[in-house]
């Protein structure tokens, strides 16, 4: 993974650090954790994005210890209960962190009572001359890092093996003609797969890495495109709110002198896409030599090793719109109704097998027909670690017919003429009366209809009272209640004659719940909350039915542990 020594590997704001130098270091890092640990053990990264959580991961590859990646456990109750969790489940004995942030991690460590974990802050502490390199014995199928998600509903790790994550980069590269002449800029925080992916992708093919800070592009998203024609950047990208809120900033104060004609792909997820939003933000930034057929679309998963499809490059994506009430029914029918939705495919796959499946019965689906999205191929994930249950179901699944070796991604999705559509998770569909929704319509529809409900995103999900009931979960800042009461009223009205199920159940918190950006994660605490009584709305309206299965009187009710998705 190591390119010319000239080369530069990762340049951050004001840094460089060329391939030679980042050997050198990592070789240090891996000398010292030799002597900490013994090939196979995990070793925990806490650092933001930058030259150091580098470092750090190439000295866990190269002592043959598994590095994990996982928030820097700051004051935000999300990234302490995730670091927490990743912590307590890979087991690791070492903390490798930076001295930006060692002040936070020891007194997280302190306050979850794991002080017996070694910590360190690679850029400050002495570790060492890193001598010759490490004499240790892996094989291709040993796990070389772990990528903790949500994938099955709770907090486990996707392990991913060392022959895997060569061939997942080589997909990678070779989708995107990524070569040594490249510079691919990153901004996605490090415990994000793809944000990891992005470094990696770079550093296998001897490019250069430029590794912006997450929290710049929260603070002026205009930095984005700075860096891009600082840097002379060709391929960057990230979530498509990324990308609008780049198209805002720009729409407000077109930036001078800056020259985008260098990037030659802007990617972005395909899932839950509004083709509007690289619409817009291809004409925000065409003055400035932006080439809308740099926009590419692609989907990515952990169990995949990162990159599954992509769309056709050279093409700026467009979306087709469809039938909601055909979708509703898992099948995928043109419409010219300006009302239904439009989806956005993420390309054809080109280097693995790919089948839409009925996960109840294993039958592949034909063209058009909405199932579960399985892949197979080499260069896949081993299975998620620890858990034996899961890793079986996903792992090894089988068609009827009798082919195995497919990995079942949890995502829906439909294959038109080998054009792949993701639909979004099995798990963020509503079924009800018969027909299917998509939690993540009705709730930017509810956005969008209600501005007067906030900026805090609803939350839709079902509970069972004999039948699958509709809850929706909103938070709000202000309580006046005659508004609060007003307002139910109109949103169970509307969201009845928008999607023709009955919305009997309303629920409005006041402010001050966690703070997920996961939207699976988020509806699963919200409904937990609902579930157990744990969090007290300031006002509701409930479905008869849903009032007396949730809301028994106190006296009756049981007590109920609340677990946290994350």
């Amino acid at each position: 993974m190591i390119a010319e020594a000239s080369a530069a590997a990762g340049a951050a704001t004001g840094s460089e650090l060329s391939y030679a130098e980042l050997d050198r270091s990592a070789r240090t890092v891996a000398a010292w954790l030799s002597e900490q640990c013994v090939p196979g053990d995990r070793v925990l990264l806490l650092s933001p994005l930058g030259p150091e959580i580098v470092k750090n991961f190439f000295g866990c590859l190269y002592a043959g210890v598994v590095p994990v990646v996982a928030p820097v456990p700051t004051g935000r109750d999300h990234h302490l209960a995730r670091a927490t969790g990743i912590a307590f489940d890979s087991g690791a004995r070492v903390v490798l962190t930076d001295v930006g942030s060692l002040s936070p991690v020891h007194e997280w460590l302190s306050q979850d009572g794991m002080e017996e974990l070694v910590c360190v802050a690679t850029d400050v502490v002495e570790l060492g001359d890193p001598g010759d390199p490490v004499d240790v014995v892996r094989g291709p199928a040993d796990a070389a890092v772990l990528c903790y998600g949500s994938a099955v509903g709770e907090l486990v790790a996707t392990e991913i093996g060392y022959a895997a994550l060569e061939q997942g980069l080589a997909r990678t590269r070779a989708a995107f003609g990524v070569t040594a002449d490249d510079r691919l800029l990153s901004w996605l925080p490090p415990d994000n797969y793809t944000g990891l992916m992005n470094v990696l992708t770079a550093l296998s093919a001897g490019a250069t890495a430029v590794l912006m800070p997450t929290r710049d592009l929260a603070r002026d998203p205009v930095r984005w495109l700075e860096l891009v024609d600082r840097h002379r950047v060709t391929i960057s990208g990230g979530a498509a709110t990324a990308f609008a809120r780049c198209a805002r900033a720009v729409e407000e104060r077109l930036p001078t002198g800056l020259d985008l004609s260098c990037w030659r792909i802007a990617y972005t997820p395909s899932t839950l896409l509004d083709p509007a939003v690289l619409g817009r933000f291809a004409d925000a930034v065409a003055p400035l030599g932006f080439d809308p057929a740099a926009l590419r679309t692609t989907y990515c998963l952990p169990e995949a090793t990162f990159l599954v499809s992509s769309s056709t490059p050279g093409r700026a994506p467009v979306g087709t719109r469809v039938s909601a009430t055909a979708l509703e029914e898992r099948t995928l029918v043109e419409s010219e109704r300006p009302e239904d939705p439009v989806l956005v495919g993420a390309g054809r796959v080109e280097r693995l097998d790919v089948r839409v499946v009925d996960p109840e019965s294993g039958r592949e689906l034909p063209d058009r027909r909405v199932g579960e999205v399985w892949v197979r191929g080499s260069g896949l994930a081993r299975g998620y670690w620890g858990h034996e249950v899961e890793s079986r179901r996903s792992f090894d699944a089988r068609l009827d017919d009798g082919q195995d070796g497919f990995v079942r991604t949890g995502d829906l999705g439909v294959l038109d003429a080998g054009e792949l559509y993701v639909l979004g998770r099995a798990d963020g569909m509503l079924t009800v009366s018969g027909r299917t929704l998509r939690a993540h319509d009705v709730e930017r529809e509810v956005a969008e209809r209600f501005p007067g409900l906030g900026a805090h995103r609803a939350s839709v999900f079902t509970v069972p009272v004999g039948r699958e009931e509709v809850v929706v979960v909103q938070e709000v800042e202000h309580h006046d209640l005659d508004e609060l009461r007003s307002l139910a009223a109109a949103l169970r009205s509307w969201l009845r004659r928008r999607t023709r199920v009955r919305f009997g159940s309303v629920v409005f918190l006041g402010p001050g719940m966690p703070a997920i950006g996961c939207d699976r994660a988020r509806r699963a605490l919200m409904r937990d909350l609902f579930v157990a009584r744990a969090a007290e709305p300031v006002y509701e309206e409930l479905d008869a039915d849903v009032r007396r299965r949730y809301r028994p009187p106190l006296g009756t009710a049981r007590r109920s542990h609340v677990r946290i998705a994350v």
